[in-house]
């Protein structure tokens, strides 16, 4: 039933994010494989965009994850990622203003505060 395709769908979302960084690829076919089961899963949006960047689609993944940000305004993941999409798109301010409002959503998220230190470093 439902709640059945709703669990895999997270569990394939949850494998994702974890081969994001080491493998951009995998991750997309997992998060592919989960909007096929159950479209709009909070989490898949982002995470996919992600992957679409890491592999060299920056608009595409741009595109995604703002759309994540829009879904699910609070989710900081959510406004982490898309941080990371402006600035691998060479929109700094942006960047910064998404880093910012993932941190005041969670102001515990350590990597949205090392990348908010690393745009504001001295090149």
């Amino acid at each position: 039933g439902i709640g059945n395709r709703i669990r895999r769908a997270f569990r394939l979302v949850e494998r994702g994010q974890n081969l994001l960084a080491t493998e951009p690829s995998a991750a997309r076919r997992l998060l592919l494989e989960a909007r096929a089961l159950y479209p709009n899963l909070i989490g898949e949006a982002t995470v996919l965009g992600t992957a679409e960047v890491l592999l060299g689609r920056v608009k595409e993944g741009l595109e995604l994850c703002r759309q994540a940000v829009a879904d699910n305004p609070y989710f900081a993941l959510a406004r982490y990622n898309l941080a990371y999409a402006l600035y691998r798109n060479d929109e700094y301010g942006a960047a910064r203003t998404e880093l910012d409002r993932c941190l005041l959503l969670d102001p515990g998220f350590e990597p949205a505060r090392e990348m908010r230190r690393a745009l504001d470093a001295p090149d």
